[in-house]
């Protein structure tokens, strides 16, 4: 199976909530450990993570 994903990066304005079909919000804080955080999925872990942080 191929995934295709765009991530983006913007500055953040104003406090994130959770709304509509998005149920939790969670801080990942962006360094080289955040790869171990538990439910994260292979996608984030593998390739956004790393690529954010390196």
């Amino acid at each position: 199976m191929l995934i295709t994903s765009d991530v983006f990066t913007a500055p953040l304005v104003g406090e994130p909530t959770a709304s509509a079909e998005i149920e939790e919000l969670r801080w990942l804080p962006l360094t080289p450990d955040a790869v171990h955080a538990p439910r994260l999925s292979p996608m984030l872990i593998e390739h956004v993570i790393p690529a954010l942080v390196g």
